[in-house]
């Protein structure tokens, strides 16, 4: 029996697209930025708006692991804005609870790899904040970065030492960690000792 489930095709694309556009896909390989949504979120013709979007990857290619990065904001028109930039690969989809923000700017902004597709939809369900995961190539040890906006841990590759840095405070905190150990991200600034490779896992928007 196959895994894959079976496609219908459709008679008409009016069978499924009558109300308002509620999702779409890209299909690689694909160079340039996909915007998966610019503007208000839609409503239907009944006036009900849908609570969060949904995104995530199928990877038919040879090569297990690919990933696009998504740079998602969710703003008001007072300035007030929610950002998080992030990974999603097979396997690793996002939920974002955007459905009440009066303006919504999601993008694709890296390259689509061939044989791979990036899905968005809009639910209509509450839907939980996913965790999210964002990848940092930490390549000068001792410098100072700040922590992407919604971190709460990162996952080390190799064994280090973390200094956490509050300025404010005139205080650092320091943690030794073994290799592939998560961390709680203890303030929005740390340094490492030795070149690294981060994940972030952030809080969903």
């Amino acid at each position: 029996m196959s895994q894959f489930p079976i496609r219908y095709p459709l008679t008409n694309l009016q069978e499924l697209a009558g109300g308002a556009r509620d999702g779409g896909l890209f299909r690689g390989p694909k160079t340039d930025t996909s915007a998966l949504w610019k503007g208000r979120p839609p409503v239907n013709v009944d006036g009900i708006g849908p609570m969060g979007m949904s995104i995530s990857f199928k990877n038919e290619s040879a090569t297990p692991g690919l990933s696009v990065t998504i740079d998602a904001e969710a703003g008001t028109a007072y300035g007030g804005i929610a950002r998080r930039v992030f990974q999603v690969g097979e396997g690793i989809s996002a939920e974002l609870h955007v459905g009440s923000y009066p303006h919504v700017n999601v993008r694709a902004i890296t390259p689509i790899p061939a044989d791979c597709t990036l899905y968005f939809t809009w639910v209509y369900e509450i839907l939980g904040r996913s965790q999210l995961l964002s990848f940092l190539d930490y390549t000068t040890p001792a410098s100072v970065i700040e922590l992407p906006e919604g971190c709460e841990a990162i996952t080390v590759e190799s064994a280090c030492v973390l200094t956490f840095q509050l300025p404010q405070f005139t205080s650092t905190f320091v943690y030794a960690a073994n290799a592939g150990e998560r961390v709680d991200a203890l303030w929005s600034a740390l340094s490492c000792n030795v070149a690294n490779k981060f994940v972030f896992h952030l809080r969903g928007i």
